[in-house]
This record gives structure tokens, sequence and C-alpha cells, in this order.
């Protein structure tokens, strides 16, 4: 006998031991004699309301149909990847610092991510046409 089969017969001996005798005390099913304890009697059901119609209409000609927005292929092909400057590090410029706070605050209020992404745009490009303002007043005297 190998050790595998040995292994296995132990395993199955003590399986069987484990396993306990039936109790005397154990209920398994409830007597005529005992009448209808309350784990037994049903739950008092009644309609409170009326049935709801099934909803069996014509499927619609749109069932089908991706959602608007979840197409890869169309949302990438019309729109190249956005080349916007990335934030300035953290020992940028204050104007540039104060610049990006504000972009993130306007975002955090916005309602959804695209209205937070515009927002965002909005305020960096208000800050840029003030720079620009303010070197071309400060250029030409």
């Amino acid at each position: 006998m190998n050790t595998a089969t040995k292994i296995t017969l132990v395993a199955l001996a003590l399986a069987m031991c484990s396993c306990n005798r039936p109790d005397a005390d154990r209920t398994t099913f409830v007597s005529s004699r005992t009448g209808q304890p309350a784990e037994v009697t049903p739950p008092v059901m009644s309609l409170s309301a009326p049935r709801a119609p099934p909803e069996r209409g014509p499927v619609p000609p749109n069932a089908n149909a991706a959602a608007p927005g979840t197409n890869a292929s169309q949302a990438f092909a019309a729109n190249p990847p956005d080349t916007t400057k990335l934030p300035p590090p953290k020992g940028g410029s204050p104007e540039e610092q104060e610049t990006n706070v504000a972009a993130e605050e306007a975002a955090a209020k916005a309602p959804d991510t695209a209205a937070a992404d515009a927002a965002k745009r909005a305020v960096k490009e208000q800050a840029s046409e003030a720079s620009s303002k303010q070197l071309r007043a400060g250029a030409t005297p």
C-alpha cells in the first residue's frame, strides 16, 4: 500500500469517526400530537395592493445602442489628447501656484467632471490673459 492510499484511508476514518451519532433529543419533524407551534405556523400574508401589470411592450429601437460617450473609437478619433501645460512643481512661481489653486477650487465646486474641466480651463485662461496684459502693459510704458 503506498503513502497516498494510507493517508486517504486515515482521513476517511477520521471523517467517519468525527460524525456524532443521532441524538435522541433531535427534532427533525413536528409530530401531529404537538399541535401547531409558532415556528411551523405559516406567516400571515395578505394582498395589500393589486398585482403590477407585466411590462411587455415593444423593444425600443435603440435597446442595443451603446451609451453616449462610451464608444472609444469615436472618443479618440476626433479629439487629439490634451496637451495643456502640466502644473508647476511645488517650488513654482507664486502666481502659477495661485492660479492652480484657484483652478482646483473652481473644479471642486463644479457638479460633474466635464464642468470641472471647463472651470479649470477657464480659470487658467483668465490667468494667462491677465498675465499677458500685465506683460504688455509693462513692456509698453
